[in-house]
C-alpha cells in the first residue's frame, strides 16, 4: 500500500504521532490567522474570557477543515496520491 510505504519512510514512530502533529500545525495557522484578523489579537495577549472564547469559536468552526489541508499539502509533498473522499 503506498500511504503505508510512505508513513514508513516519515519521522513518525506511529500514525498517532503524525495525526497529532498535522493538528497542531493546523491549529497554529487557524490561531496566527485569527490573530491577524480585525476580530483577534496577539494570541500572547488573549487574557479575558471573552477574547479567548472568541478563538476558540473560530478554532471550531475551522479546525477540522485546516487539519484537512495540512494533510493534504503533506501528502502532496511526500508525492502521494491525491484525490481521495473529499476531492482535491
Amino acid at each position: 500500500m503506498p500511504g503505508s510505504l510512505i508513513l514508513a519512510a516519515s519521522p513518525y514512530r506511529t500514525t498517532e504521532a503524525l495525526v497529532e502533529d498535522m493538528q497542531a500545525a493546523a491549529a497554529r495557522i487557524v490561531a496566527g490567522r485569527w490573530a491577524a484578523s480585525a476580530s483577534g489579537c496577539p494570541l500572547a495577549k488573549v487574557r479575558r474570557r471573552e477574547v479567548f472564547e472568541a478563538l476558540v469559536g473560530v478554532m471550531r468552526d475551522e479546525l477540522e477543515d485546516e487539519v484537512y489541508r495540512v494533510a493534504v499539502h503533506g501528502r502532496g509533498a511526500q508525492g502521494g496520491p491525491r484525490g481521495g473522499a473529499r476531492g482535491g
